[in-house]
């Protein structure tokens, strides 16, 4: 990919909209589901985030204290509170 000069934002969009558009959903709602189940999630909605950020190897920030503790020590360092974010 070519990084052109004074359009850094176009070109992240671009490579983004790229990743985005190769992920399996189907594999992404799947994960989703078994992420919920393990950690005795009533629905799937933080779990969606959270399947999509493990395929893309992402950092998942959250305000949801509940989604977070409802993980306990199985919590990945990748999933961070939003309220640490300045700390």
């Amino acid at each position: 990919m070519t990084i052109e000069p004074g359009l850094p934002h176009a070109n992240a969009a671009r490579a983004g909209a790229h990743d985005i558009v190769s992920i399996d959903v189907e594999k992404t709602q799947f994960g989703a589901w078994e992420i919920a189940k393990r950690f005795n999630c009533p629905d799937t909605y933080d779990s969606e985030f959270f399947a999509l950020a493990q395929r893309l190897e992402a950092e998942l920030w959250t305000a949801d204290d509940r989604f977070v503790n409802s993980m306990g020590p199985q919590r990945p360092e990748w999933v961070k509170r939003l309220s640490d974010f300045n700390q």
